[in-house]
């Protein structure tokens, strides 16, 4: 065996190899690399779950308010109240809501139907009539 060959023979072992370990740095960071994802993947879907409850949370206890003002309690029920709880109820069983909150939708939307106020004077201090409930709680101090 010549010196050639002999140096052909160990560039190609040493090639072999640092190309191995070059592929399985590679290898290792891209498994890393899935781990992460899924890791953030997984919090991302937790947080996601979080906020869609909350949502209907918020939007359950808006059905519930409308409905002791204008069924509980009997008031006059305009047209925009009704149209408003139906868009509320919507939103609310696209994101699972059902059983009580379609309850409360069916009697507010059968509840008597009286005029449409005119709209109330912001009260002092409230920066919009965005803070107010149906029933003049503030929801935002």
């Amino acid at each position: 065996m010549d010196w050639s060959t002999l140096w052909v023979s160990v560039a190609s072992g040493v090639l072999i190899s640092m190309l191995s370990a070059v592929g399985g740095v590679l290898w290792s960071s891209a498994r890393q690399a899935r781990k992460r994802v899924g890791e953030r993947d997984e919090r991302q879907r937790e947080r996601d779950t979080a906020i869609e409850e909350g949502v209907r949370a918020l939007l359950f206890d808006k059905l519930s308010r409308m409905h002791r003002v204008y069924v509980t309690q009997q008031r006059p029920c305009p047209l925009d109240v009704k149209e408003r709880a139906e868009q509320i109820y919507l939103a609310y069983h696209t994101l699972g809501g059902n059983g009580i909150g379609t309850h409360m939708r069916d009697e507010i939307i059968s509840a008597h139907r009286g005029p449409t106020p005119p709209p109330l004077p912001p009260r002092p201090g409230a920066a919009t009539g965005l803070d107010d409930d149906v029933d003049g709680e503030t929801l935002i101090p």
